[in-house]
């Protein structure tokens, strides 16, 4: 799926099971719930307003891009 320069505050993924792909670069994301998105191979979260994300639990995971996740602009 591909979210990207939506200016989007937030996103549920919940439902999204079998997703596999994810960019969401550019947006005003503070939050991301992927704990229920285990086959998420690809996520771009580049230039959000996330302080961290969790992707421990996403064991299918091969490329991971957050540049900027702790200094995003307000």
């Amino acid at each position: 799926i591909n979210v990207a320069n939506n200016n989007l505050k937030n996103i549920n993924l919940t439902k999204q099971r079998k997703l596999t792909y994810l960019y969401c670069e550019n947006n005003k994301l503070k939050k991301l719930n992927l704990s229920k998105n285990k086959k998420l191979k690809i996520i771009n979260v580049t230039n959000n307003k996330l302080k961290k994300i969790k992707v421990n639990n996403l064991k299918k995971l091969q490329e991971l891009r957050y540049k900027k996740i702790r200094c995003n602009k307000s």
